[in-house]
């Protein structure tokens, strides 16, 4: 299974008195996420299951009323997780 996710720039915090430069802004962000899981035969009580997400390494900016006057970044990467479900 696959998703992709997408979020237009939208307002951090606005000043009051119209100071439009110091108004925070996060710019437009994607993400893919994948998973996948695998029954294995015989063992109908466990299932292998491995997640992918944010896998085109996605980062989000913030910025000061415009996107010239960058504030920041976050870039937490890809993460991978490999995991086995049971029941019992």
């Amino acid at each position: 299974r696959g998703s992709y996710n997408f979020r237009s720039s939208y307002a951090l915090s606005l000043m009051p008195y119209g100071r439009i430069d110091q108004d925070r802004y996060r710019d437009d962000s994607a993400q893919f996420d994948i998973s996948a899981q695998y029954y294995i035969p015989g063992m109908d009580d466990v299932v292998l299951t491995l997640e992918g997400l944010n896998m085109t390494d996605e980062t989000e900016y913030s910025y000061l009323g415009v996107k010239e006057r960058s504030e920041g970044f976050t870039g937490v990467g890809r993460t991978i997780v490999l995991g086995v479900r049971a029941t019992f």
